[in-house]
């Protein structure tokens, strides 16, 4: 009896050791970071930035001595 609950167990494990769930994912959208690169331009204020400059957008503003640099894109 001990052998035949034994030997159960062996090919239960042998069974499920070479099981290996797969998940599926699709993929969405792909892009090219290398053509897609945004250019960031600074400009120095003495008061804080304005949020369109120049046609660009503010995206960061930076505090310094004597003023702000306000990050555009």
């Amino acid at each position: 009896m001990r052998k035949r609950i034994t030997l159960m167990l062996f090919l239960l494990l042998s069974m499920t050791a070479g099981y290996t769930p797969t998940v599926q994912a699709d993929t969405l959208l792909v892009v090219d970071v290398e053509s897609q690169r945004a250019s960031y331009v600074a400009y120095n204020f003495i008061s804080y930035p304005p949020q369109t400059y120049n046609g660009k957008t503010l995206v960061k503003v930076d505090k310094i001595k004597g003023g702000y640099v306000g990050w555009y894109v």
